[in-house]
């Protein structure tokens, strides 16, 4: 606790203690991490699901990232006229880190940025085609925005599953097309529909540390998701983007820094990423599966109004999400009328 503080207000004036670095370059050395992991190991993942199936909230260590999923029909760009769009964001501020400035994006929000961008955008990670609802006319537009709570070091990987997490479980009304007109069912009316997946790369980062002496002049340890701390020091970082659906693929391999790196340490971090990107994906699936299961034997409250998306004459799509022009009905709803009225009282008075 007493580094982590240490390392916050390092960041703050700009600079690293000289302490620090000459701490955390002696524990490389003997094999040993600032919190005990050794050099390969990992911090504890957790990852949460946001009820009603909009987004999830990713902690790995002390970093902690929420993405948050919007849907919304739109026109089709004219050069893809039968595929949907998905957009991809990063917001982070200064609670989450003192060092982080206003009006300044920090470089870790940068390598964050691109890779999402590499992993779920590019990668063609979401089956485009099947976000269309009329070719050239309405077409879905899926936003996640991810947003920073807190910075302990490693955001990429943090964002990345996050953001992987949120499309994993995200589900959409399902939309039935007649003319130009599209009706959006209610989860009422009808089950709402998962995204579909081709695959999910999944971002595992290493960190590379120059440990270069008179006896030893290109000695370098590398090490597996770096805190905070460990990022000031680290002289290059190497992030590998790799999925495990059927069998390894590797998507992109992202490099920062001026520090050599050897063809065995890059594929050693590659195999160490394929095994990683493994378990946490299993991870993902239990929690999905999880989900899945509360849902089935719980039930879930449900809307019981349809929302009718009409295009203007432009074929302009109206901003904002769907379920804004959404009315939900009370649980409960009106009791019901008698039906017949209750037997009328005697007239005949008793007898004495």
């Amino acid at each position: 606790r007493g580094l982590a503080r240490t390392a916050r207000r390092g960041r703050m004036a700009g600079v690293t203690p000289l302490n620090d670095r000459a701490f955390v370059k002696a524990a490389a050395e003997e094999g040993r991490r600032t919190d005990g992991r050794p050099l390969l190991g990992t911090r504890q993942v957790s990852i949460s699901l946001i009820e009603n199936n909009v987004g999830a909230e990713v902690r790995i260590g002390h970093s902690r990232c929420i993405a948050h999923v919007q849907a919304e029909i739109v026109k089709p760009s004219a050069d893809k006229r039968c595929e949907g769009v998905i957009a991809i964001e990063m917001h982070a501020s200064g609670m989450a880190d003192p060092a982080y400035e206003a009006n300044r994006i920090p470089e870790s929000i940068k390598e964050a940025r691109a890779a999402m961008q590499r992993a779920l955008v590019k990668s063609k990670a979401v089956d485009l085609e099947s976000l269309c609802v009329i070719p050239g006319k309405a077409v879905w537009s899926v936003r996640v925005e991810v947003r920073v709570l807190d910075s302990g070091g490693n955001l990429t990987d943090c964002a990345v599953l996050a953001a992987a997490a949120a499309l994993k479980g995200f589900k959409r009304n399902d939309v039935t097309a007649a003319g130009d007109n599209v009706k959006i069912h209610s989860l009422f009316d009808r089950e709402p529909l998962p995204l579909t997946l081709y695959s999910l790369p999944l971002s595992i980062s290493f960190g590379l540390l120059d440990l270069s002496q008179d006896s030893e002049p290109d000695k370098t340890v590398m090490i597996s998701d770096p805190s905070s701390l460990e990022e000031q020091v680290m002289s290059a970082s190497l992030t590998v983007l790799a999925c495990t659906t059927d069998q390894p693929v590797l998507f992109g391999i992202l490099k920062t820094g001026g520090c050599a790196v050897d063809t065995s340490v890059i594929q050693k971090a590659c195999s160490l990423a394929v095994q990683r990107s493994s378990e946490m994906r299993k991870v993902l699936e239990g929690v999905l599966q999880a989900r899945d299961e509360r849902e089935r034997f719980k039930g879930r409250k449900r809307d019981a109004v349809d929302a009718v998306w009409q295009p203007p004459p432009s074929y302009q799509a109206k901003a904002g999400p769907i379920s804004a022009d959404v009315q939900v009905a009370s649980a409960g709803g009106a009791p019901p009328k008698p039906s017949h009225a209750p037997p009328k009282a005697s007239k005949q008075a008793a007898q004495p």
